[in-house]
């Protein structure tokens, strides 16, 4: 008997060890980290967890939630047994804030219906007055009995218009009230739409413990990119590169006064071992990633869209996956889908001047910063603002993938000088001869300084290069051009008097097939031209 008693109770505490409990835990998020394609929420809690097996269910998470990067944390040696993502199904009606809208919906539906029975009763009352307006005639009613019935029939008339009016501009408001109310309704229901996952973490405890929780996961539709607003009040001036960031959210989830981290690191890849693939240099590395193909294009589109059935990416140039901002300020980011733009870090830079001319790009001569110590600065490419002697110039590109050791960026135009490049058609020609055409070109550029002072510029243009064997190309006149032979670009370093014109003259020779006519295209360029007629 003894015995039995023993195994009873050994049953009973074994059952109670392997009991399924739940519990819905209230949570709150503490901390995002924003990468370039995705968000890291970090959620707090705590929780009293019994002793045995117990499910804790965070609700209200975000939709866009990535089933890889959940890591969950509970002190106190309790064990994480198993993590579910799940789609919460509670009808919308469990939503307290939408049950008290819709209990306002049927005290203005009742509102309505009295109104509109009222109205009932009133246009009635008119048909009534008006079938019985027939008086005098058949009656022999007098002069003055008539106009007294007209005078009564009149102010009868009036009083239930005014009724009808009066009642209405009730019923219109009661419609406008509803309206507004449904309008409440529905946004409460997009909203718990995107917030409509629960995350179930089943747990093992040996005995009752006083919890933390931390949870983070990764969302979709929340992404930074870089933004920049370069200051320099003029040449040999220090440069200051205000560092900024667009922060869009689109998870469902604000993210209210909350400390942001800006990292760089792509979040979405998974744990397990990576595995290094041969590097084959190619022009195209840097191309763009098209999601539904898994391949490499340089194809134009939107750098985000709602629309989730073809979603393109830009992908934006990063050297270093490692950095990461921890922005200082607090600030409101909705979940509003509009980016938010905040500031990351201003920098003051030592910078080089100088003036460069392409005309066969750009027309017009360029002030350009050289900043040096640039690399440890985690820029990536981006939209730059550009401020000049305390004016804005425009907009402009930061290219973080320059081969030089300087960073370069062009603060605007240069107005002292007026450069024309043309082609001389009387020095330029075109033979046949045999299977190849022999075709000669030959440019002129003119660079006057506008100024009653010495100046410096740096001119280019470039040869073509040929990697074809049937294709050569050869020099004529360079007018004392530096060149690099790998590329063909040619650099004319020019000083200028007060005034001075300077007269620069490039010539070279092109032989290929002929039946290759039309390969060889040059100072054709594609304009987009609106059509108004």
């Amino acid at each position: 008997m003894k015995s039995i008693t023993i195994l009873f109770i050994f049953l009973f505490s074994f059952s109670n060890l392997i009991a399924q409990k739940e519990i819905e835990v209230t949570h709150n998020i503490e901390a995002v980290t924003v990468y370039l394609n995705s968000a890291e929420i970090t959620r707090n809690a705590k929780v009293t967890i019994p002793r045995g097996k117990t499910e804790l269910v965070f609700k209200g998470i975000s939709s866009k939630i990535l089933k890889q990067g959940i890591k969950v944390h509970i002190s106190n040696e309790v064990k994480v047994y198993a993590i579910n993502i799940e789609e919460n199904k509670d009808e919308i009606n469990v939503n307290k804030i939408w049950k008290t809208i819709e209990d306002k919906i049927q005290v203005l539906k009742s509102e309505k219906n009295n109104v509109e029975i009222e109205l009932n009763i009133l246009s009635k009352e008119l048909l009534y007055l008006g079938s019985n307006m027939k008086i005098g005639g058949t009656n022999g009613a007098t002069f003055a009995q008539i106009n007294e019935g007209a005078i009564y029939f009149k102010e009868k008339v009036k009083k239930v218009q005014i009724k009808m009016y009066e009642q209405k501009k009730k019923l219109k408001i009661v419609l406008e009230k509803e309206e507004e109310l449904k309008k409440e309704q529905s946004k409460i229901a997009l909203q718990q739409k995107e917030i409509n996952t629960n995350i179930r973490i089943t747990v093992i405890s040996n005995k009752k413990e006083n919890s933390d929780i931390e949870l983070k996961y990764l969302v979709s539709n929340a992404i930074w990119k870089p933004y920049y607003s370069i200051r320099t009040k003029g040449i040999n001036e220090d440069i200051t590169l205000e560092y900024q960031a667009k922060i869009f959210n689109d998870t469902g989830n604000d993210w209210i006064n909350k400390p942001i981290t800006l990292a760089i690191l792509d979040a979405s890849d998974d744990v397990s071992k990576p595995k290094m693939n041969t590097w084959v240099l190619n022009d195209d590395e840097y191309g763009r990633r098209d999601a539904g193909e898994g391949k490499l294009s340089k194809a134009k589109g939107n750098f985000y869209t709602r629309e989730k059935q073809e979603v393109t990416y830009d992908v934006i140039k990063v050297d270093d996956l490692s950095t990461r901002f921890k922005i200082k300020d607090l600030h409101i980011i909705p979940s509003d889908a509009t980016p938010h733009l905040i500031d990351i870090k201003t920098y003051i830079k030592k910078a080089t001047y100088y003036t460069l001319s392409i005309p066969k790009i750009k027309e017009g001569a360029f002030i350009i910063a050289r900043i040096s110590d640039w690399e440890n600065m985690g820029l990536l490419d981006g939209p730059i603002d550009l401020y000049f002697n305390n004016t804005f110039q425009g907009v402009s590109q930061l290219d973080t993938q320059q081969v030089a050791k300087e960073l370069e960026i062009a603060l605007g135009k240069d107005k002292s000088y007026t450069i024309t490049r043309r082609k001389l058609k009387s020095r330029s020609r075109e033979k046949l001869i045999g299977t190849s055409i022999n075709e000669t070109l030959t440019y002129e550029f003119i660079v006057k300084n506008n100024k009653n002072k010495n100046v410096k510029i740096e001119l280019r243009d470039q040869l073509p290069v040929s990697i074809d064997k049937n294709v050569e190309v050869k020099s004529l006149e360079i007018s004392g051009a530096k060149i690099d032979t790998q590329s063909g670009q040619l650099t004319w370093k020019l000083e200028l008097k007060p005034l001075e014109n300077r007269r620069i003259i490039l010539k070279y020779n092109v032989k290929y097939p002929k039946k290759r006519r039309g390969m060889f295209k040059h100072d054709r360029k594609n304009l987009m031209s609106p059509r108004f007629f």
